[in-house]
């Protein structure tokens, strides 16, 4: 089994829903945990200081526990994927960019099996059969590892957007996930 915890964007912001966020996704019994953090997503230059910021957050949260931190490379993810415990899954300017890097590491649900797997807004899509981009203002395919659609920072202004991703090939179920919220769900 696999577990998703899906967060709707602005995952750096300080609040008590991205806290809750942080600390589900570092929680369990486990004293030792191998996380990778993935910013595929992200604009080359920002990949640094935000690897930084998010292993001091996850360790503040992740009390008690020794967490080792490995920044993931496209060349020996499915390695990396193997090694995790828990693999994050960081938005970031380019929802294609990442599902395009995702999609080169063969068998990636499987690899999946057993751990959890933590995603906000690009990180988030990625995994769905459909999203919407917020980037790109339209709606295109994900890794289909979640037989689902999403679309992320929802704002009440979005209910067109909603309506066309409702609409969109086939019948499935929608997440909509306003900034800072989150939800976990098992596969």
């Amino acid at each position: 089994m696999i577990k998703f915890i899906l967060h709707g964007g602005n995952f750096g912001d300080e609040n008590s829903d991205n806290t809750g966020f942080i600390k589900e996704i570092t929680a369990g019994d486990k004293k030792n945990i191998n996380f990778l953090i993935n910013c595929f997503a992200c604009d080359d230059n920002k990949v640094d200081d935000k690897y930084a910021r998010h292993t001091i957050k996850f360790k503040h949260f992740g009390k008690g526990k020794k967490i080792n931190f490995k920044l993931a490379e496209v060349g020996i993810f499915s390695e990396q994927v193997k090694w995790a415990d828990v693999i994050f899954l960081e938005g970031g300017a380019s929802t294609d960019r990442l599902v395009d890097k995702l999609s080169l590491t063969k068998d990636l649900e499987m690899l999946f099996e057993g751990k959890v797997v933590g995603g906000s807004s690009a990180g988030v899509n990625c995994l769905a059969k459909y999203y919407y981009g917020n980037e790109i203002q339209k709606i295109e395919a994900g890794l289909g590892i979640l037989n689902i659609k999403t679309f992320c920072h929802y704002e009440a202004k979005d209910k067109e957007v909603i309506e066309k991703l409702a609409a969109y090939k086939e019948k499935l179920p929608l997440l909509i996930l306003p900034n800072y919220k989150w939800v976990v769900m098992y596969k």
